[in-house]
């Protein structure tokens, strides 16, 4: 038999960057799909009998899942990880092999090449303007929450839009801004109120996704482009300020 370490992200803290590689993740997820006859004289059944004797089993979602009321189930790896709740750094994670816990929604693409330029799409700015509008505040600090439903009516730009040229540049920015940190978008953006808002202090690799999504596909204008980014600060500021108050 061969070990293999599932590792989980549970916290969106755990992984700042767009791109998660699994030894980033800080723990493991146990996945036993046998049943407890077939795990005689072994050191997991011990442990199974563990959360038996703490009545883990009778607990509403373990106890959903019948006798085998440890199996979480056979899972395929998202391509992309959703973090459920967002409160001023935004990311879409690409996933390279880590299951999610229940604070992200797992995305899977039906073909492996429309995965790079889609996570690209969904890590634009344009996406944080969705959040702000379609999100609905769920904590005390003013965290967004955004549920399944309405993650899968948001819009995104149909695969044969992407020239190969785009492509090409969506892999050159994966692999040159993939790791780095996702900072408050008020430092991607270079702003802390509209009036400051100005394209050239957006991060360049930002700048360089934006360009690509709101204006060579789009068709937006750079002064529009700039409306985006001042409704986006004024969102996030207003959602906190108020959220303080």
């Amino acid at each position: 038999n061969k070990w293999i370490p599932n590792y989980v992200i549970k916290n969106p803290t755990d992984s700042r960057s767009v791109i998660l590689s699994p030894e980033q993740c800080k723990y493991r997820i146990l996945m036993i799909h046998k049943e407890k006859e077939k795990l005689k004289d072994k050191n997991i059944l011990k442990y199974i009998n563990m959360g038996e004797d703490k009545d883990y089993n009778t607990r509403p979602t373990c106890s959903s899942r019948g006798e085998k009321w440890y199996d979480l189930g056979l899972w395929e790896f998202a391509d992309a990880l959703w973090i459920e709740f967002y409160y001023e750094s935004y990311r879409v994670i690409a996933n390279k092999g880590s299951y999610e816990s229940d604070k992200f929604y797992g995305i899977t693409f039906k073909k492996r090449r429309s995965i790079i330029p889609y996570i690209c799409n969904l890590n634009s700015t344009l996406f944080v303007l969705y959040r702000e509008v379609f999100g609905f505040l769920s904590l005390g600090l003013g965290a967004l929450k955004m549920p399944v439903y309405q993650v899968e009516l948001l819009p995104v730009i149909k695969f044969d839009l992407f020239s190969r040229e785009h492509k090409k540049a969506f892999l050159k920015l994966a692999k040159k801004s993939g790791t780095r940190d996702i900072e408050s978008i008020f430092s991607e953006l270079g702003a802390s109120s509209p009036e400051e808002i100005s394209l050239d202090k957006v991060k360049s690799d930002r700048r360089e996704l934006d360009k690509i999504i709101m204006g060579d596909i789009l068709g937006l204008t750079d002064e529009e482009q700039l409306e985006v980014y001042k409704a986006v600060i004024d969102l996030v500021k207003s959602r906190i300020e108020k959220a303080k108050s």
